[in-house]
């Protein structure tokens, strides 16, 4: 069956819903999959989710899928999303591309393979991360290695597409030696 390689923990395409106190384990695709508007998702557990490695999936999804259906306006606060991911490409959450107004806050996005969250083109978030207080994003958060040897371009311009997206500010850079195979 096909599915299995997407299953998620909890999908939902339905306005104006609450997915609240839910605990997502080992799902093989994102813990929480959501197209619907103006819903709200909190109090949630999304821990070691996309078990099989579906591309730009994350412990919570907030989706655009057929231009009727998308998760404009949802509001993502007070969830724990951890170790989500196999490969790269996976996050804490993903707000996707054309779902505009969502406010993601207060979440605890730690461990995740890429790292805390994603902001997908043209979507225009607000976006309240703790690790963004500063105006400072942790580079190893989403993957930079700085050994020396592991190519750290695709992890650190993850990393300077958010701080774009949140209106700029500063990569801090882990000590040692960061190698590029590609433009940053």
């Amino acid at each position: 069956d096909s599915d299995t390689f997407t299953l998620k923990g909890i999908e939902n395409w339905s306005a104006y819903a609450s997915i609240v106190g839910n605990i997502c384990v080992g799902c093989s695709g994102s813990g929480i999959f959501n197209g619907g508007p103006y819903t709200t998702i909190t109090g949630n557990s999304c821990v070691n989710n996309n078990t099989f490695g579906e591309a730009n999936s994350g412990g919570i999804v907030v989706a655009y899928a057929n231009g009727t259906n998308n998760g404009r306006g949802s509001t993502v606060t007070g969830n724990v999303c951890r170790d989500t991911g196999t490969g790269t490409q996976y996050f804490g959450v993903v707000v996707s591309a054309l779902c505009n107004d969502v406010t993601v806050s207060g979440n605890a996005l730690r461990g995740n393979v890429t790292g805390p969250f994603e902001i997908q083109g043209g979507v225009n978030p607000t976006i309240i991360w703790d690790g963004w207080s500063k105006g400072i994003l942790d580079a190893v958060e989403y993957g930079v290695k700085a050994d020396g040897s592991t190519d750290d371009a695709p992890t650190l311009n993850a990393a300077i597409g958010v701080v774009a997206a949140l209106g700029g500010g500063q990569v801090h850079l882990p000590p040692g030696t960061i190698a590029v195979g590609s433009t940053i």
